[in-house]
């Protein structure tokens, strides 16, 4: 009985041992310094990538109990990552870092924001050869940290071709923190995707530049030229979705250039802009009347035939939200069907606490009540601010100048679709709203109920009540060169905030340096705030 009772321990053990949740920290080989401060051994196994490697079969032969930490640089593949279900696979690292939260962020994209994306050491997966490249993911999976770039997938064994494929019956999969950029992704045989999310969250998320094409003799339909969300439990929180395209031989079955969206799925805190597709929804394509979007902000899209910001096929829930400047392919003025109610769903929107610029209709649909909704105008104008009509615009920090996807997508990069002071979109919102769903911030962090009442679209205008202790001196060199702001004596990981007096952020940069150039476009007053490791200082300075 004993010896039977010291052998099933033993075997235990052994059992045990086997399935020992490892951490694997990835590397290319020629980088021998990132990981230096990991101590090797059987849970902590550091591996080096060389040029040529299969990045997806060093990923797929890690069992679902394992973490991967993966350090900047490029990494290849040349077919499907399957990430199993409870695995986890995170980038955006010096290769120096002990935690998550040590990953260093810097504005890339020169909007003047930092972003949760925006990681100064990038950790980016692309692809060799356009062939079957995609990212699967298994129950309660997350992606962190990790920059998609330049992955086609121009081969389709199924009825869907994609990028990332979260699909039926996989629950629980996170995508955080991450880019997805310059994919392509085009079929002859099924419909296309670059991110299918029947279930899971995407949370912080870049979706940029990528395109969706069903080629001639296809009969498939192009889903979203960025996002796919087609259930309840599929949601995006906190993403930018910029710049996509969605192209199909049958111009119809183009339907979403940024987003689709059904069956319940839920879009809180996203900017949609400069999207395009060649039918339907430049922005936005909403196929049901319980799919829900809530503080989203759609501008400078564009569709080649109806609904320019948003088609709704058959209703949808549509709330404290901003339709701004988007255009049909057969019109020549912007706002022409910001908002298109196509179908046959009289009755079946739910669209109070809008602020947009037209609508348009397709018999029979009568259109809903609207309550606690503003006209904008389209903005057409260098101010961006009240035109001659008396209607009025909704005042972004710095939209961008044109509507839909461009070849060159710089401009596209550096918009900022943040309200500024005296936006008719402050204060304008149903905190209601957010409350049912247990949003309490916008897509930066910002407290949404500072002034009580929400605003519309993505962004609160952000009132930081805490610039204290403001001192016309400096330890640090801080002055005007130009329309830049320039400061001097810097030491090691600063953060630098630009405000105006009463308290708006307007910049906030991460570096690791001994000079910053911030560009100012206006004349005014500002507060610069300097944070390092050692000390915080708050200057005055004047333009």
């Amino acid at each position: 009985m004993k010896k039977t009772i010291l052998l099933l321990i033993i075997t235990l053990f052994s059992v045990n041992s086997l399935v020992q949740a490892k951490n694997y920290y990835i590397r290319m080989a020629t980088n021998t310094s990132d990981w230096s401060k990991i101590t090797a051994d059987t849970a902590h196994i550091i591996v080096d990538y060389m040029d040529g490697d299969s990045f997806n079969a060093i990923i797929n032969a890690y069992l679902a109990t394992d973490t991967v930490w993966v350090a900047k640089g490029t990494y290849t593949i040349d077919n499907t990552i399957a990430l199993k279900a409870s695995q986890k696979l995170f980038g955006g690292f010096d290769g120096t870092e002990s935690s998550l939260s040590s990953r260093e962020l810097s504005d890339l994209d020169g909007n003047g924001l930092v972003e949760p994306w925006e990681f100064t050491n990038a950790t980016e997966i692309t692809s060799s050869v356009p062939a079957l490249n995609s990212i699967t993911l298994g129950a309660n999976s997350i992606i962190d940290g990790i920059t998609l770039r330049n992955i086609q997938n121009t081969t389709s064994t199924s009825t869907t071709t994609t990028i990332i494929n979260i699909y039926g019956g996989v629950s629980g999969c996170i995508l955080r923190n991450m880019t997805v950029k310059d994919c392509y992704v085009s079929s002859a045989t099924s419909s296309v995707y670059t991110i299918n999310a029947s279930n899971g969250t995407l949370q912080n998320c870049l979706i940029e530049n990528n395109s969706t094409e069903v080629l001639t003799g296809g009969s498939g339909t192009s889903f979203g030229g960025g996002l796919y969300l087609s259930s309840a439990s599929a949601k995006a929180i906190g993403c930018v979705i910029r710049g996509n395209k969605s192209v199909n031989v049958t111009i119809t079955k183009a339907k979403g250039g940024g987003v689709f969206m059904q069956s319940g799925s839920k879009l809180i805190n996203c900017v949609v802009y400069n999207n395009q597709a060649q039918g339907q929804g430049g922005g936005v394509f909403f196929n049901d009347a319980t799919s829900q979007a809530l503080n989203c902000t759609i501008a400078r899209n564009k569709a080649g035939l109806t609904g320019g910001g948003v088609y709704m096929n058959a209703g949808a829930i549509f709330n404290n939200s901003i339709v701004w400047s988007n255009i049909e392919n057969s019109s020549t003025t912007t706002d022409a069907n910001d908002v298109y109610y196509g179908g046959n769903a009289v009755g079946s929107f739910t669209t109070d606490y809008l602020a947009y610029g037209a609508i348009a209709k397709s018999d029979p649909v009568v259109y809903p009540a609207l309550a606690n909704v503003k006209l904008l105008t389209s903005g057409e104008f260098a101010d961006n601010t009240i035109d001659g009509t008396g209607t009025l615009a909704p005042k972004f920090l710095n939209p961008t100048a044109f509507v839909g996807a461009p070849s060159d997508p710089t401009a596209v990069m550096q918009a900022n679709f943040k309200l500024v002071t005296g936006s008719p979109c402050l204060n304008f919102g149903s905190k209601t709203l957010l409350d049912n769903l247990g949003i309490s911030t916008d897509l930066m962090n910002t407290n949404r109920f500072g002034n009580t009442t929400p605003d519309l679209g993505a962004y609160e205008l952000s009132i930081n009540t805490a610039l204290n202790n403001v001192s016309d001196k400096s330890l640090y060199s801080v002055f005007k060169n130009g329309k830049n702001l320039i400061v001097k004596g810097l030491n090691g990981k600063t953060n630098i905030s630009l405000y105006e007096l009463n308290g708006t952020l307007l910049q906030s940069i991460n570096l690791n340096q001994s000079l910053a150039t911030i560009p100012v476009s206006n004349k005014g007053v500002y507060i610069v705030k300097i944070r390092s490791l050692t000390n915080t200082e708050t200057v005055k300075v004047i333009f």
